[in-house]
């Protein structure tokens, strides 16, 4: 009885140092531009998952860096120690350089990707029937995107800037002749930048495997393991999955998009590493299975 009485103590000792610890302060970056609301998953997932491993690992306190990043700063300020922990498209080098925790926040989502195009150029597009055609064309992506190294390696005309928000007002005036962006941001930065001269085209698809993962700085093991800990946890109770549709830009955006009716061209990614979980078909958005079951 003693002993069992000395266990119950130290247990309830334990478990009061964790509860009563300071919080651990995660710094965080704020949005690439005043425009981009996309910042608001990824901080509700970041939120989500230092909720979901509170109870195993404790207390959390998310502290925002509100100055504007392209990715290459938010790396940056990650590698310096004036943010610990970014969102971003994967690359081997990103990986190479920082810890990546591999679980994509979207789900592969963000590798299916819309034309935003002139409205005056829907014909044109819509006669467009393989990626040779298409690759007649010229893109823009922005400087530090991996997306533009994929375009790139997979025979697309591509030119690059460090403007991400100026690429629309580019796009409008002729300067180019498609911005390839992501299911679940295009439609809604068309709402912030500019919805009378561009459109999202409605027949093309292009779709390589890539994810957006978490990143820390490699020494940062015990934020790493928090986060995988919390990203599983909300993987195995459905809240991951409630917050990435539940979304309301991911849900409009996923209604307009219509995979049923467009031409999907596949390209290879060379920026992916062999640590990619692929095979598990729990982590990635399935199209057709999608399609099923959304169909009239």
């Amino acid at each position: 009885m003693r002993y069992l009485l000395c266990l119950c103590i130290s247990c309830y000792l334990a478990i009061s140092s964790v509860f009563s610890a300071e919080p651990v302060v995660v710094r965080h970056v704020g949005p690439e531009d005043v425009g981009d609301i996309r910042k608001n998953y990824f901080i509700g997932a970041l939120h989500l998952t230092l909720e979901e491993s509170a109870s195993e690992v404790g207390p959390y306190e998310m502290k925002q860096i509100q100055a504007p990043m392209s990715q290459g700063r938010a790396f940056k300020s990650l590698q310096e120690g004036l943010v610990d922990v970014v969102w971003s498209m994967t690359s081997e080098e990103r990986e190479t350089n920082f810890r990546a925790i591999r679980i994509p926040l979207m789900q592969g989502l963000i590798g299916y990707r819309v034309l935003v195009i002139r409205k005056e150029d829907r014909y044109k597009f819509n006669t467009i029937t393989e990626p040779e055609q298409l690759k007649a064309l010229l893109a823009y992506q922005g400087h530090d995107w991996p997306d533009a190294q994929i375009l790139q390696a997979n025979g697309y005309r591509l030119n690059t800037s460090s403007w991400y928000k100026g690429l629309f007002k580019l796009l409008a005036q002729g300067g180019f002749d498609y911005f390839p962006r992501s299911v679940l941001e295009a439609w809604d930065e068309l709402a912030a930048y500019d919805q009378d001269t561009l459109m999202v085209e409605e027949s093309i698809l292009l779709h390589y495997p890539t994810a957006v993962y978490f990143f820390v700085r490699r020494e940062d093991v015990d934020l790493a393991e928090r986060i995988r800990l919390g990203l599983r946890n909300a993987i195995d109770n459905g809240k991951f999955e409630r917050l990435l549709y539940g979304f309301e830009p991911h849900r409009r955006a996923l209604q307009a998009v219509d995979f049923k009716h467009r031409r999907i061209f596949q390209l290879h990614n060379p920026l992916l590493t062999e640590q990619t979980p692929l095979d598990d078909e729990s982590l990635w958005f399935d199209v057709e299975a999608y399609v099923k079951n959304h169909s009239q």
